[in-house]
Parts: structure tokens; sequence; C-alpha cells
């Protein structure tokens, strides 16, 4: 995630607010991407069939019908175990701060994240240094 950091001090006459935060969100790969779409379609799917078996009499075969209803908890916890691996797959952790269009901070080059007391730090001393 980026945030873009526009400043203006004493604020303006518009009354804007002194910073914004704008996020924008880093792609984590087609690969990444299109396995986190197929287990999230796997968790619907598992839903479905975990909860509506009874009604899929006409539709699947009746042996099919009774495993399903005979597994139907196995089922539905196969499906938010999905759910939980697409939401860990789809997320990059990505973090970067930039204040009037320049780097103050990124997770992505320091390869660590900063506590929220550093992060203040960062963007106080950057908003001090920073030419009017």
């Amino acid at each position: 995630m980026v945030h873009h950091i526009s400043r203006s001090l004493p604020p303006n006459k518009n009354q804007e607010p002194i910073l914004k935060f704008l996020p924008s969100v880093y792609s984590v790969g087609i690969v990444r991407e299109t396995i986190g779409s197929f287990l999230s379609l796997l968790f619907i799917a598992s839903l479905i069939i975990g909860i509506g078996a009874p009604y899929f009499v006409g539709i699947f075969p009746p042996n099919v019908v009774t495993w399903v209803e005979q597994n139907r908890t196995m089922i539905i916890a196969a499906g938010f175990v999905a759910n939980l691996i697409c939401g860990s797959i789809l997320q990059s952790g990505a973090f970067e701060m930039f204040m009037d269009d320049t780097l103050i901070f990124s997770k992505l080059q320091q390869n660590k994240m900063l506590s929220a007391v550093d992060l203040a730090e960062i963007v106080i001393q950057a908003l001090v240094h920073a030419p009017e």
C-alpha cells in the first residue's frame, strides 16, 4: 500500500487537512491473483454445496448427496481454510509513504515495518526539513 502525504502548513483558505493519505494497492502478481481467485471461488462453492446439499437431490447422484450430507462440516471447513489461504496469498505487505511526491519511508526498501511512533517521527522530520 502506498500512502502519499500532501501537506499544507498552515491550512490553506479551503481548510483542507494538513496531511492527506491516499492509499493505493501493489499487485502481487498474476500467478498469486489467479490462485487467490480460484481459492475464493472454492470457498463460495463449498458453502453452496455444504449448506445446500439437501436441495441437490435431483441434480447430483444420490450417493454424492449422501456423502455431502455426512461430510458437510468438513466441506464447509475446507472452504474456510481456502478463504484463509486466499487472504494470505493476496496480501503483499507493501507500504510506502510519500510527501510531496518524495519518498520518506518504504517497507519494500527497508524490508521491515516501523512502529507507529517511529513512523510519526519520520513524518514530523520530513515536515520540519521540507522546503516551503
